[in-house]
């Protein structure tokens, strides 16, 4: 699945996915539990994706999507590769730190 292809629904399940991942872990990401945080019934994540396993994987690819599309914009505009770098980190930066939930993937505590 490509992360431009994801839909609305998709991206609330993946963000409240990152919420799970961050406040209990992977052992504490169930279908039901996403479901329990989103309100919904646990058929309804169902019908956007057919496995935790999936949801992860969309998670994944949606981020190294974003990243690839982030990086492409700035070695496009700058010349100088340590600009470029300084750029691309700061963006990388405050993406993270705008959406808490999945700061987890990256830098996982214990």
């Amino acid at each position: 699945m490509q992360a431009s292809l994801i839909s609305d629904r998709q991206f609330e399940i993946i963000q409240a996915t990152g919420k799970i991942l961050s406040s209990a872990g992977v052992s504490g990401l169930t279908i039901k539990n996403l479901a329990k945080e989103m309100g919904f019934a646990e058929s309804a994540i169902y019908r956007h994706f057919d496995s935790k396993e999936a949801i992860i994987i969309a998670m994944l690819d949606f981020l190294a999507e974003n990243m690839e599309e982030r990086l492409g914009r700035v070695l496009s505009h700058q010349k100088n590769p340590r600009e470029a770098l300084r750029q691309f980190s700061t963006t990388s930066s405050r993406i993270l730190l705008k959406t808490r939930t999945l700061w987890s993937l990256f830098f996982p505590m214990g």
